[in-house]
């Protein structure tokens, strides 16, 4: 059962298999394009964040120069002029701090973005700054790193004014913390060495390769840990300022893998689903009633006779078909077997009873012969013994196939005795007495074999029965029955003077032919038989 059970599963298996592997390249395949996507929203959510910063250094050096050119600056005393730059940075909050210079020379600030040895002039601070121009770019910060500062100058009434903005870190953090195009998104702002702007580092932040290249780039790095982390780095247009980001590639890569996962996963379910639903079909609807069938066929070939499937009506048509047939099929041989055994029972009677009038009529001869054979002179009398013995050997084995069973099958030893016993009384002339010794478990043969195994004795015996009785002594006949053979030995007391005349040589050797036996005479006294048996039943006890 389980083969058939394991060999529905393989062809199931067998025709899904072209499926899943069509399903597996096409899961690739969407894994591949669901990568693709994610790359690109992840470089388009970037150029979004850069094109913010890129809108930074113009957007300033625009109003620096719009102030430049013109504010009313009036009294451009330090204390007054603080005042008005202060008021003017707290307007604009983007931006962290404002220089004033006048042909050169820093007249106010607002702030303190820059070092203050470096912010006396605009030499000093800015040496390609002309005092009519605008420009952007990363300038020397207070707290030590890098400053994205703006500038512009124009001529005001008559003087050179130059105007100074640095943008707010807290301004560039604010927008760095809006990009998220994954939970573990992560951005700065950092020059060509890869140093952050507005003294913002980040320590979870892969270290970044420098010098940076111009123009986007994305790799994928791993971490001390293991992890894999997807980098970019897009440099801003108006400035020499690098957008770096970092993520996760897990969590960039979640979406395709997902896909991939479920692609792959549905089709292997459902197999699954299926070989579980084939399995549980075939063991409640067909594998039960298979076992059954098997049970009931076991059972009676082991001989339980009285086996039935009984009710299969809730089995498939073709089970509950064959149910029905080997029902009908073990009640006719039911019947069948029932007739035979009243035949065979007739039979037997008829043999058994054949076989006691046979003894009967065998009987009634001897005992014609018997009485003839009293009628004549003692010299005579030896005439009859002949066929006398000979009558009462097959009488005696016909006598123990009446008594023992009715199949016809004879016990070998109960023939023996019965032959040897009928031989020692048959003649009255006779005085001889017989020594039986008998070894060996009781062993059936059929009846031809018995008969001539007694009509074997009844030529070999008599003449040591006759010099037994003319020593007046008794002779030895030993039996002994072994596993496939039966050996008889007999020995006389004195010479045996009595030999076998033509006629029982002839019938000694074809009764030696029949049985396939062979007869040893080692001296004058003594004899011996081997007769191989065909065991007819199984040992019973001896008798």
């Amino acid at each position: 059962m389980n083969q058939l059970r394991t060999r529905v599963l393989a062809i199931l298996v067998a025709a899904a298999l072209p499926a899943i592997l069509f399903i597996s390249v096409l899961a690739y395949w969407i894994y591949q394009t669901g990568k693709d996507a994610a790359l690109v929203g992840l470089s388009h959510d970037v150029a979004l964040l850069t094109s913010r910063f890129d809108a930074i250094p113009p957007a300033g050096m625009r109003l620096a120069w719009l102030l430049a050119s013109t504010a009313d600056w009036g009294d451009l005393r330090k204390g007054p002029c603080d005042a008005r730059v202060k008021a003017i940075v707290e307007r604009f909050p983007g931006y962290g701090g404002m220089l004033i210079y006048e042909d050169g020379a820093l007249v106010c600030s607002a702030g303190a973005p820059f070092p203050a040895s470096s912010a006396r002039s605009l030499k000093t601070l800015a040496p390609a700054l002309g005092a009519s121009q605008t420009w952007a770019g990363l300038l020397p910060g207070a707290a030590g790193g890098p400053v994205i500062a703006a500038a512009g100058g124009a001529a005001n009434q008559g003087r050179s004014m130059t105007v100074v903005l640095a943008i707010d870190p807290r301004q560039i953090a604010t927008l760095l913390g809006w990009f998220r195009s994954v939970d573990s998104s992560r951005a700065q702002l950092v020059d060509r060495n890869g140093q952050s702007i507005g003294a913002i580092a980040r320590n979870d932040v892969v270290p970044i390769e420098t010098p940076l290249p111009d123009g986007e780039q994305v790799r994928t790095v791993g971490d001390a840990s293991g992890r894999s982390f997807i980098i970019t780095s897009t440099k801003l247009a108006s400035a020499d300022v690098w957008v770096v980001t970092e993520q996760r590639e897990t969590d960039v890569l979640a979406g395709a893998r997902n896909q991939m996962i479920l692609a792959l996963m549905a089709p292997v379910l459902t197999l699954l689903l299926v070989g579980l639903a084939v399995w549980f079909g075939l063991t409640q609807f067909v594998i039960r009633w298979i076992n059954r069938l098997i049970l009931v066929t076991r059972a009676y070939s082991e001989g339980d006779l009285g086996a039935r499937v009984g009710d299969a009506g809730a089995a498939p048509r073709e089970i509950r078909e064959l149910a029905r047939r080997f029902d009908g099929l073990a009640d006719r041989m039911a019947e069948r077997s029932v007739e035979l055994e009243g035949e065979v029972l007739q039979k037997r009677r008829y043999i058994r009873e054949l076989h006691h009038r046979v003894k009967n009529n065998l009987q009634v001869i001897a005992s014609l012969l018997a009485l003839q054979k009293r009628s004549l002179p003692p010299p005579q009398r030896v005439i009859l013994r002949f066929p006398v013995d000979r009558v009462n050997a097959m009488a005696a084995a016909f006598g123990v196939s009446y008594s023992q069973t009715e199949s016809g099958d004879v016990g070998v030893l109960a023939v023996v005795r019965e032959v040897i016993s009928r031989l020692e009384t048959g003649a009255e002339s006779r005085k001889s007495r017989v020594e039986l010794s008998v070894r060996g478990e009781e062993r059936e043969v059929n009846l031809d074999t018995a008969i001539a195994i007694a009509m074997l004795l009844a030529e070999l015996l008599p003449p040591f029965l006759a010099a037994g009785a003319q020593s007046n002594l008794s002779i030895a006949v030993d039996v002994e029955l072994l596993q496939e053979s039966l050996i008889i030995r007999a020995s006389s007391p004195s010479a045996i003077t009595e030999f076998h005349d033509r006629l029982s040589r002839r019938f000694i050797s074809a009764y030696l032919s029949q049985l396939h036996a062979s007869l040893s005479e080692t001296t004058e006294r003594n004899a011996e038989l081997s007769i191989p048996l065909t065991i007819a039943a199984s040992p019973n006890s001896a008798a």
